[in-house]
Order: C-alpha cells, then sequence, then structure tokens
C-alpha cells in the first residue's frame, strides 16, 4: 500500500514540476522582450573591457577619458631560455590588481 502511495505522489510532482516549468516558460515568453538588443550588449561589454585596461594604452583606444595606468609599477618579466614576457600591461580583475 505505501508503495503505491509513494508511486502516485512521486507521478503528481512529476506532472507538477512539468505544468509550472510549462507555465514559467509561457510566461517568459510573454513578458520578454522580444526585440533585445545583442548587438548593444556585446557592444557595452566590449567597451566595458577596453576601459578595465591598464598599462600603456594606444592613441585609439576608444576611451576618451581613459589614459595610461599603472606605469609607476615594476614591470614582471618573465624570462624562459628562448623568450621574455613582459607582463605589465593587462586588465583589471575583482581584486583590483593587473590580471
Amino acid at each position: 500500500m505505501a508503495t503505491v502511495l509513494l508511486q502516485w505522489v512521486c507521478k503528481a510532482a512529476i506532472a507538477l514540476s512539468t505544468l509550472l516549468s510549462f507555465g514559467a516558460l509561457v510566461l517568459i515568453w510573454c513578458f520578454y522582450p522580444s526585440a533585445y538588443d545583442y548587438g548593444r550588449a556585446l557592444g557595452d561589454s566590449h567597451f566595458f573591457l577596453k576601459t578595465q585596461r591598464v598599462g600603456r594604452l594606444p592613441s585609439n583606444n576608444g576611451v576618451s577619458w581613459r589614459a595610461d595606468s599603472l606605469l609607476q609599477e615594476e614591470a614582471i618579466k618573465i624570462s624562459t631560455s628562448t623568450t621574455s614576457y613582459d607582463l605589465s600591461g593587462g586588465y583589471m580583475t575583482v581584486r583590483r590588481q593587473p590580471a
């Protein structure tokens, strides 16, 4: 008897969750803007990344109020047997340190 009741409860829970999921999808479809501008979102994201740059910036960096920054910091250089990498530039991270 308990097994039949448990099976019935499980089937009812699955049916209810399916119905609620379908209802949520219908509500999202009705109220979500259909003409979302993905191009603008991508452009805003790219602009945000350009504002996070540190080091010596090119003259065409696209952000008029952003200038060179953290130039007095000691440049970290990693040398291998064949090449040398200068890590003085990069992007700011959440910790407010150059990446």
